[in-house]
């Protein structure tokens, strides 16, 4: 296959001898950039760089060779892991041998057209060796999740915590409790209330007499909805408000990805009395 861009520019990213920085400029075009296509696992004397063709634009982007292979190491394992990735996400890739010289002009940014030229020439590699790399993965495992940043989804959260999940690494755990007392404060504002955690919920929420509800839900989802607000609170808000918890990163951020939703659903809620319908 021939993707090569009609514009000679190419996008480099990561840096040499650098893994993480290799595999965060691959899960970049992986999550929030554009689909890749076709990837080429450049290979020169166990090291190894990657030549990734994007669908959309057709760019061509390089990614410097931060990776190994035939060794126990933080470069053998992150390479496995980026292909495990692009097996998981289905990107067609083929390995390919390439000269010292080309490998050299590859991690210096300084690859010409002629090298493109003889990139797309090149046979792949037969008997297929991913699988292999793979397998000396499993055998000297550092746990994936290692090297996958945890992002933060801004286009999804609600303005309201924006400000929280932009500063969230910082203090999870003050930042989750901000969270929760902002939801409060909104849903007291809206019910003109003092009430706190679930008598707030049912008041707002729950039966005949509730200030709010959410159209065209029916009332068995709806007391659902109320079901977990008040579950939310029980298992995140109040835990963390009587002791302190020891999370994981992705523990704490999928929390504040529950309070985001929670958020969600009550910007969704109007009033009885301001029904027109």
């Amino acid at each position: 296959m021939n993707l090569r861009s009609v514009s000679e520019e190419i996008e480099y990213v990561g840096k040499k001898g650098d893994t993480q920085s290799c595999i965060d400029g691959l899960l970049r075009y992986l999550q929030f950039d554009r689909p890749i296509q076709e990837t080429k696992i450049l290979t020169h004397a166990q090291r190894h760089a990657f030549l990734i063709y994007t669908t959309e634009r057709r760019d061509t982007i390089i990614i410097r060779a931060g990776f190994g292979s035939g060794y126990s190491g933080e470069g053998s394992c992150g390479f496995a892991y980026m292909l495990s990735l692009l097996e998981e996400y289905r990107v067609e890739t083929e390995e390919y041998e390439v000269s010292g010289r080309l490998f050299d002009r590859l991690n210096r940014a300084q690859l010409t057209n002629k090298d493109l030229e003889v990139l797309d020439s090149l046979r792949p590699v037969r008997p297929r060796r991913i699988c292999g790399y793979i397998v000396d993965h499993h055998r000297n495992r550092r746990h994936i999740e290692d090297f996958m940043p945890i992002p933060i989804p801004l286009k999804l959260i609600d303005e309201r915590i924006r400000d929280l999940a932009v500063s969230f690494w910082s203090d999870p755990d003050a930042r989750l409790h901000t969270g929760f007392r902002r939801l409060e404060d909104a849903l007291r504002s809206r019910c003109r209330n003092g009430f706190h955690s679930k008598p707030l919920f049912s008041a707002a929420f729950e039966g005949e007499k509730s200030v709010l509800y959410w159209p065209g839900i029916p009332p068995g989802e709806e007391m659902d909805r109320v079901n977990f607000f008040k579950a939310a609170y029980g298992s995140f808000r109040n835990p963390r408000a009587h002791k302190e918890l020891d999370h994981l990163p992705e523990d704490l951020f999928s929390e504040f990805l529950t309070l985001n939703h929670l958020f969600r659903l009550e910007s969704q809620a109007v009033e009885k009395a301001s029904d027109t319908q």
